[in-house]
């Protein structure tokens, strides 16, 4: 009955997120593939959005997966995130509001040794609200409307197993799908010339592959690193013109090769930092609709502290909660149309609630950052997020008929 009711709720939680309507994506990202979405779950995004050191008794997690191998129990998490954006620059604002889940996770251990896991995960969230230029001189004064919507997904197909108490190590095989839609129209108000419009969709699909591993040399340190394979992702691009015609052409996008590694120390007995980097190989992707001056190579790094909890029922509510805050900075794997490159920052801060049993957890999370600045791109974008993540799970039953069942797990949560 406890997994039952874990299931709906998580489940009445996904549908409510996938009602809502679609965030949209950066100015900057009309260029390129689009924004590259965070994968960390609301532990780890507070945290500066750390991953692969998280190694989590309650959440499942498959950036790395290696961590898989700290569930005992078959274990749900899922995060919504909603957001509002204000874009400006010398002339103008504009500003934009919408929420998005961007990702779902489930886990399963099989006997003693195995996990396996299995996720949604946004990883290229290409929409972008509509942008009108008015009074283009070339070639004669009119307006240009653009608008694009889509993402690009990934489905990881992962298992775990603890190598030795101290080693777990884990892969993927990851599926991939997307939907990309562009729609340009020009308006002209010289009468000599013919309004036009089109509509570009681009369907992609590939698969890849992406392998983990969690080092735990003392109780107190946890070292996590993790390899995803570069993956070139195809398919069919299909042009609707303003007559009505249609022709269709092969297409293909390429997502870049990955590494990520970081590390949690407990310093303190109720005290963790945490630090992550992560390197985006972009340089030299292929690309149908290439930004600009082609892609770029991007860091990403981000840590923070998290506050242990209490275990102690008289605790006050300040000392029973984990509190969490930390940074995180990155570069974006395209330059702006000036050919000037962009970065972004972001701070952050969060708590938990227990659901009850062991394994219930809520996440809630703040983000504040900025994108861009106007001296260097010409536009800069400050962005306020929140976010709710749930988790939950129940143990894996021993059969009556003598089946081996999965081993508790000595992991903590927080």
């Amino acid at each position: 009955m406890r997994l039952m009711r874990s299931l709906l709720s998580i489940g009445l939680f996904v549908v409510a997120a996938a009602a809502s309507p679609a965030s949209a994506t950066s100015l900057f990202s009309t260029n390129g593939l689009g924004e590259t979405v965070s994968a960390a779950t609301g532990r780890g995004r507070p945290l500066g959005g750390v991953s692969v050191p998280l190694a989590d008794a309650s959440r499942v997690s498959l950036e790395n997966p290696a961590l898989l191998a700290s569930l005992s129990r078959v274990s749900f998490t899922a995060t919504y995130v909603g957001e509002r954006r204000s874009a400006e620059n010398d002339v103008a604002s504009e500003s934009f509001s919408g929420g998005t889940l961007p990702h779902i996770y489930g886990a399963a251990p099989i006997g003693d040794y195995l996990v396996f896991g299995i996720g949604l995960l946004r990883e290229q969230e290409t929409s972008i609200n509509p942008l009108t230029v008015e009074n283009i001189e070339t070639p004669a004064p009119h307006s240009l409307r653009f608008e694009r919507s889509g993402d690009i997904f990934r489905v990881p197909l992962a298992v775990a197993t603890r190598a030795r108490p101290w080693l777990s190590v884990g892969a993927s095989f990851d599926v991939w799908f997307g939907n990309i839609e562009e729609e340009r129209r020009i308006d002209f108000t010289n009468a000599g010339f013919r309004d036009t419009r089109d509509r570009q969709t681009d369907e992609i699909d590939g698969t890849g592959w992406s392998a983990g591993v969690l080092v735990e040399p003392t109780p107190r340190i946890a070292i996590g690193a993790r390899f995803r394979a570069e993956e070139t992702l195809t398919g069919t691009r299909r042009l609707e013109t303003i007559e009505g015609s249609f022709t269709s052409s092969p297409v293909e996008h390429t997502l870049p090769t990955s590494y990520s590694g970081g590390a949690l120390w407990q310093v303190l007995p109720r005290l963790n930092v945490v630090f992550e980097v992560r390197r985006d190989l972009w340089e030299g992707a292929e690309g149908d609709s290439p930004a600009p001056g082609g892609f770029e190579d991007v860091t990403r790094w981000g840590g923070g502290v998290e506050l242990i909890p209490l275990d102690d029922p008289a605790a006050s509510f300040f000392h029973k909660r984990a509190w969490r805050v930390g940074f995180h900075q990155a570069g974006w794997h395209v330059h702006d149309t000036s050919g000037a490159s962009i970065s972004e920052w972001f701070a952050s801060a969060g708590t938990s609630f227990g659901l009850g049993g062991e394994a219930g957890k809520a996440d809630f999370f703040l983000e504040y950052g900025q994108r861009g600045n106007q001296d260097e791109n010409e536009l800069s974008e400050n962005m306020f997020r929140f976010g709710v993540g749930l988790s939950g799970g129940e143990p894996w039953k021993r059969p009556t008929r003598g089946r081996r069942g999965s081993v508790p797990s000595t992991t903590p949560t927080y």
